[in-house]
């Protein structure tokens, strides 16, 4: 009798005899049997590790399968939401659009002077009203260009700009929320030329998104420094405010 052994574990034995009493087995016999069990040991070690192989093969391709099918419904859902996204820009780009352009055209009448003369002190601030009207009709203009970045279709509009005259546009229009809290607003300027190339209506975006959040986390009697310097072959923007400022994690 000779064990069938896999990874050091019985699996089963072999057993020899002869019916005849007159046939002895060999000492050759013996070392035959050590070998064939041998082989069969490992023939079935062999089966065993090629069915996990298959096993884990197949759990394989169905977790792939399940992520396919998931990946595709997530694509599908993004794809729905942009969609929704897109169209509430585009009908609060039109509802914003309509009232503005009629706050302008009444500011323009009134301006012309010929419902009555204006006294300079209101036709100043009527001037500030026809800007600051181009200005947001600008900025909503700009918000159907978020599904344009998105969607790879924005246009950058890349010409020289003053940087003085984009930022004097920038702090004219925040102005009476600067004034309101009292705020301290300085603009900074270290650079050799004052005109850079970049695309001004979407410069002027970001400066407002930038102060108009410093603005509203600067306490009253607050400071806001805007700041451009030379940095080797590009400038440098930054604001500063005397805000709490973003927590450390």
């Amino acid at each position: 009798t000779v064990p069938i052994v896999v990874k050091d574990v019985p699996v089963g034995f072999i057993l020899m005899g002869n019916v005849s009493s007159y046939t002895k087995l060999t000492e050759g016999d013996a070392e035959l049997l050590s070998v064939l069990s041998s082989q069969i040991g490992t023939a079935i070690e062999n089966s065993q590790l090629y069915t996990e192989l298959f096993n884990s093969h197949q759990d394989l391709e169905r977790r792939v399968k399940e992520r396919t099918a998931e990946l595709a419904r997530l694509n599908e859902e993004l794809q729905r939401l942009n969609k929704v996204k897109s169209d509430f820009v585009s009908a609060v780009s039109h509802e914003l659009r309509t009232p503005l352009t009629s706050i302008k055209g009444y500011a323009s009448i009134l301006m012309t002077g010929k419902l009555g003369q204006v006294p300079p002190a209101q036709k100043e601030r009527l001037e500030k009203i026809d800007k600051h009207s181009n200005n947001l009709t600008r900025l909503v203009n700009n918000l159907l260009d978020i599904a344009r970045i998105e969607s790879g279709r924005v246009q950058m509009d890349i010409k020289e700009t003053s940087i003085k005259e984009m930022l004097d546009s920038v702090v004219d229009l925040i102005s009476p929320q600067v004034k309101e809290k009292n705020i301290s607003l300085k603009i900074n300027t270290k650079t050799k030329s004052d005109k850079i190339k970049a695309d001004s209506s979407q410069l002027e975006r970001v400066f407002i998104n930038l102060l108009g959040n410093a603005v509203k986390f600067t306490p009253e009697k607050g400071k806001i420094t805007i700041s451009c310097q030379d940095k080797k072959e590009h400038m440098e923007f930054s604001v500063e405010d005397t805000g709490m400022g973003i927590p450390k994690g």
